[in-house]
C-alpha cells in the first residue's frame, strides 16, 4: 500500500509539471499580469474622492493624483469628431426595438411612421419606445430641452438608421459646403441629380435621332419622355430658380458668380441651404436654419417655407419662426415624442391644459388612496384599491419641471459719460472705408439692437466700441471704470473641451470655492451631473450657458451680445430675454431673434451698408414691415390662392 501510494504522488506532480510546460506562455503571462497588479488605480474612496476634488481646484494636485482622480488621458475627441465618427460608422446598435411592418412597403405613401424605437447615444438614453410619425406635406417644428437629442434623431433619420422607405428622398442640412472654385451659382444647380441626368440624357439622345435606322425612332420617343420628365421638374427654369433662392438669403449678382471657397462659413452654410430648397426632396430637415441668417435673409425664409409643399422637419429655437411656418409642433419629452396640431403658441397652450389634467388626476388619485386608508370595511378597502389600480396607467408619473434662470448681477452706479462717440470714422484701408461721422452714445440704460445685412460692419461697430480696433477718424470716449463684456457665438469653439464647466471657470476665478461656482452655473440652467461632465459632451446650447455665465461673472456694466441665441432652446432665450430685462446696466445685441429684439431693445441702430449708422425712428415692429415692404410681393403670394398679390401681402402683415 505505502508502495502503490509513492508511485501515485509522484504521477500526480509530473501531469501538474506537463501541464505548465505545455502552458507555459499563459502562466508568465498571468505572472506578469499579476506584477502589474499593484501598478494598476485603486478605486478611490468618497472621502478620498473629495479631497482630491479640493486639491484640484487650489492647483495643488499632483500627476499621479490627477492620474487616480480622472484616470489615464485618454485622447482629446472633440464634438465635431465625435458626430463624425456618428456619421461614418452609422452606429446601428443605437437605435433598436422598433416594430418593423411585415405588409409590403406602400411605394405611393411618402408618410413615415415608425413605432415604439428606442435610441441611445454615448451611453445616454435619448428615446425610449416613441414613435416617429410625420404626415407628407405637413410642416413640424421639432422642440425640447438642449442635449434631449433633436439633433441627434436629424442624424439617425438622415443615415436611416430608423426604417424610412427607400423610395422617399430625405435631405438634412447640416454642414456648410466644401470651398472649392465652383461658383455658388453652378453648386446650387449641381444640387439636382435628377435634371442634370435627365439634360445628359437629352444631349446623348439628340445626337443620334436623326435618320432612319431603328436606333433612331427610339431616340425620338425617349425624346419624347425625356421632355415631359424634364418640363415636370421645371428644369428650363432652374437657373432662374437657384438665382432666386441665392437672392433672398441675400447673394448679390456679384456674388453668385464667386468662387464657394471665396466664402465663409457662414456664407457656405447659406449656399447648402439654397442647394436644399432648390433640390425640393420629398422630407426636408432643418437644423436652426436660420443661425447663419440677417433679419432680410429670416423673414425671406419664412415665407418661402411657408409655402413649402412637401414634409418639413425643424429644429429652431426662434418661437415666431415656428409660429409663422409650423402646422404641426414634436415636442421631444421625457424620452418621448408628443405631437400637436397648430403653432408653437397653440402647443403652448394644450400642453399647458395637459399639464392642469395630469395634476388633477394626481389630486385625486391621492384622494382615493388618503380615503382607502381611513376605510375600515375590507370588501369597499379591495374596491377601491381596485379603482385606483386601473386609474395608474393612466396618471403620468410626476416629472422634474425644466426651468432656465439667466442671472446677471447690478454692477453698480458709474458717472456720466460711459461711452461716447465723437465724429468717428473707420476703414480698413483708404480705399475701404466702412463708417465716418459716427455720432452714438451708450449709458447704463441703453437697450440698443444693431441690425442690417450681413457684411454691412455691425460686429466692426461693435469692435469700435469695445476698443479692438482704433477710429481711423474722430474719437471714442469711455468711462476709466468701466467693465465691458461680450459674447461671441464663436467663444463655444474656443472653449477647452476637456475641461468641466466646474473648472472652466475656476481656472478663470481662482478665488471662488467649489460651493460657489455651483450655486452660480445652477443660475444659468446647468445643474447637478451637468456640472462635471467634459464640455465636449455638452450641448451646444450648454456651452453657451457656461460662456454666459463667465462672462457675468466680470460683473459688466455694459454688456455686448453678438448673436448669443444661436444655440439656446426656447425656454433658455426667453430666460435670457427675462434676466437681460432685470440686469441693471447696458445692452448692445445683434441677433436675428426676432423676438428677443423686441422684448429686450428699445432702440434700433441700422446699420445698411453706406457708411452711416441710422438710428431708427419707431418700434421693431415697424423695422420689420419696412423691410416686407421692400422685398418682391411675389414672395409672399400663395400659389394656391386666387386673391391680388398685394391683398396677399397684406394678409400677412397681419399674420405677422
Amino acid at each position: 500500500k505505502t508502495k502503490t501510494n509513492k508511485k501515485k504522488l509522484p504521477q500526480k506532480k509530473k501531469k501538474k509539471k506537463k501541464k505548465k510546460g505545455v502552458e507555459d506562455s499563459e502562466d508568465s503571462e498571468e505572472k506578469e499580469e499579476e506584477v502589474e497588479k499593484p501598478n494598476t488605480i485603486q478605486p478611490l474612496s468618497k472621502k478620498e474622492k473629495r479631497l482630491l476634488k479640493k486639491k484640484k481646484l487650489a492647483g495643488e494636485l499632483t500627476e499621479e493624483e490627477r492620474i487616480r482622480l480622472e484616470g489615464p488621458d485618454k485622447p482629446v475627441v472633440t464634438q465635431e469628431e465625435m458626430l463624425e465618427k456618428l456619421n461614418k460608422e452609422q452606429e446601428r446598435n443605437a437605435v433598436t426595438g422598433f416594430k418593423e411592418k411585415k405588409a409590403a412597403a406602400d411605394l405611393t405613401s411618402r408618410d413615415i411612421k415608425v413605432e415604439q424605437f428606442s435610441l441611445n447615444y454615448e451611453g445616454k438614453q435619448l428615446f425610449v419606445d416613441t414613435d416617429l410619425k410625420l404626415v407628407f406635406g405637413r410642416k413640424y417644428g421639432l422642440i425640447g430641452p438642449n442635449g434631449s437629442g433633436k439633433t441627434t434623431l436629424l442624424r439617425h433619420i438622415q443615415n436611416r438608421h430608423l426604417p424610412i422607405p427607400e423610395h422617399i428622398q430625405m435631405l438634412y442640412v447640416e454642414q456648410e459646403v466644401e470651398g472649392d472654385d465652383m461658383k455658388a451659382i453652378d453648386s446650387v444647380l449641381i444640387a439636382d441629380k435628377e435634371r442634370l441626368d435627365l439634360l445628359a440624357e437629352e444631349a446623348r439622345l439628340n445626337t443620334i435621332k436623326d435618320g432612319d435606322t431603328e436606333e433612331a425612332l427610339l431616340a425620338s420617343d425617349k425624346l419624347v419622355e425625356i421632355y415631359k420628365k424634364l418640363k415636370q421638374i421645371n428644369a428650363y427654369t432652374a437657373e432662374a430658380r437657384a438665382s432666386a433662392i441665392l437672392s433672398g438669403l441675400q447673394f448679390t449678382e456679384e456674388m453668385k458668380t464667386k468662387a464657394t471657397k471665396e466664402f465663409s462659413g457662414g456664407w457656405r452654410m447659406r449656399i447648402a441651404l439654397a442647394r436644399a430648397l432648390f433640390k425640393n426632396p420629398d422630407f426636408l430637415m432643418l437644423d436652426e436654419p436660420t443661425n447663419h441668417l440677417d433679419l432680410n435673409a429670416v423673414i425671406w425664409l419664412e415665407a418661402y417655407l411657408r409655402k413649402w409643399k412637401k414634409t418639413l422637419l425643424l429644429v429652431s429655437h426662434d418661437r415666431d419662426f415656428l409660429n409663422y411656418i409650423c402646422s404641426d409642433i414634436v415636442y421631444l419629452n421625457s424620452q418621448k415624442l408628443f405631437y400637436f396640431r397648430g403653432d408653437y403658441d397653440s402647443f403652448e397652450r394644450s400642453w399647458l391644459q395637459k399639464k392642469t389634467t395630469e395634476k388633477k388626476k394626481t389630486k385625486q388619485r391621492q384622494k382615493d388612496i388618503q380615503q382607502m386608508r381611513e376605510t375600515k370595511n375590507a370588501k369597499v378597502k379591495k374596491d377601491r384599491l381596485n379603482k385606483i389600480n386601473k386609474t395608474e396607467n393612466q396618471v403620468v408619473k410626476k416629472e422634474k419641471e425644466y426651468s432656465v434662470k439667466f442671472h446677471f448681477p447690478s454692477p453698480g452706479p458709474l458717472g456720466i459719460p460711459i461711452i461716447q462717440i465723437r465724429d468717428a470714422g473707420f476703414g480698413y484701408t483708404k480705399d475701404k472705408i466702412l463708417f465716418k461721422n459716427l455720432e452714438l452714445n451708450i449709458d447704463l440704460d441703453s437697450r440698443v439692437a444693431i441690425v442690417g445685412p450681413n457684411g454691412a460692419g455691425k460686429s466692426t461697430l461693435v469692435n469700435l466700441i469695445l476698443g479692438e480696433l482704433e477710429p481711423t477718424s474722430g474719437e471714442i470716449l469711455r468711462n476709466r471704470k468701466l467693465r465691458l463684456a461680450k459674447f461671441n457665438q464663436h467663444f463655444v469653439d474656443q472653449l477647452e473641451m476637456t475641461d468641466t464647466p466646474i473648472s472652466h471657470i475656476h481656472k478663470l476665478y481662482p478665488e471662488k470655492k467649489e460651493g460657489e461656482i455651483r450655486g452660480f452655473l445652477g443660475r444659468f440652467g446647468l445643474s447637478g451631473i451637468t456640472q462635471m461632465q467634459k464640455i465636449k459632451l455638452l450641448s451646444g446650447g450648454q456651452k453657451s450657458r457656461v460662456i454666459l455665465a463667465t462672462l457675468s461673472l466680470k460683473e459688466p456694466h455694459i454688456l455686448f451680445l453678438d448673436e448669443p441665441t444661436n444655440h439656446l432652446d426656447i425656454q433658455s432665450v426667453d430666460a435670457l430675454a427675462d434676466g437681460l430685462n432685470k440686469f441693471e446696466g447696458g445692452i448692445v445685441l445683434i441677433s436675428h431673434d426676432q423676438r428677443l429684439i423686441s422684448r429686450v431693445c428699445k432702440e434700433l441702430w441700422v446699420v445698411p451698408g453706406n457708411k452711416r449708422v441710422k438710428i431708427f425712428d419707431g418700434t421693431f415692429e415697424d423695422y420689420r414691415q419696412e423691410l416686407i415692404d421692400q422685398m418682391d410681393d411675389a414672395i409672399f403670394a400663395s400659389d394656391e390662392d386666387e386673391e391680388p398679390q398685394q391683398q396677399q401681402k397684406q394678409q400677412t402683415r397681419k399674420k405677422r
